[in-house]
């Protein structure tokens, strides 16, 4: 059974430029379908988060941010513990960032700035400076690389169907599972994945 959660934004969400939040879920969480004015970058700390954006399924992998730009219906299930990290941005900032939802491939420098945010539990910015960061942040968002999967693409007849599998359930425990839980790190021994039968 999964835990629902409906998603409560601040009460002057509509008002801010740029709002940050840090959020744990545990895991079998899902948040319902929800959309909101301002566009929103979510930052995964480990593990897999599984969205649904306008009826489109992606998997946010740690490290590698989503984009869901204003307006856009979408909602969440994380099969484990998800830590996650979002960068909300007025609707007019949203200009030169793609107007459809993407993982996006950013830079050490983005990484850098949310991690900053997170170590002081930044909320709104602040300070000139916090302003400066925000601003740095979209323009690393605008520039980076738009993916709409992180798994590779295969025709070959071995590897195609683990990634299938992988991509229907990222915490699948498959049968070359080593024993370790799905939500654990090094959770895969590739050794007998696949026979030549």
């Amino acid at each position: 059974m999964s835990l629902q959660i409906e998603y409560q934004p601040p009460v002057d969400a509509s008002q801010l430029r740029y709002f940050m939040r840090y959020e744990q879920t545990n895991a079998k969480t899902e948040y319902l379908p929800h959309q909101h004015e301002w566009g929103q970058a979510i930052f995964v700390s480990g593990h897999v988060l599984e969205m649904e954006v306008e009826g489109e399924r992606l998997l946010t992998p740690a490290g590698m941010p989503i984009w869901i730009p204003p307006g856009q219906r979408h909602s969440s299930y994380n099969h484990c513990l998800a830590q996650f990290r979002t960068f909300n941005l007025a609707a007019d900032l949203c200009s030169g960032m793609p107007q459809k939802a993407c993982l996006l491939t950013v830079d050490a420098i983005a990484h850098a700035i949310m991690d900053e945010f997170t170590r002081r539990g930044l909320e709104q910015p602040h300070s000139d400076a916090d302003w400066r960061l925000c601003d740095v942040l979209i323009d690393r968002l605008r520039l980076a690389p738009v993916h709409t999967s992180y798994l590779p693409l295969s025709d070959d007849k071995f590897l195609a169907p683990i990634l299938r599998a992988l991509e229907e359930n990222p915490a699948i425990t498959p049968r070359w599972h080593s024993g370790r839980s799905a939500c654990s790190p090094l959770n895969v021994r590739w050794r007998g994945a696949v026979s030549s039968s």
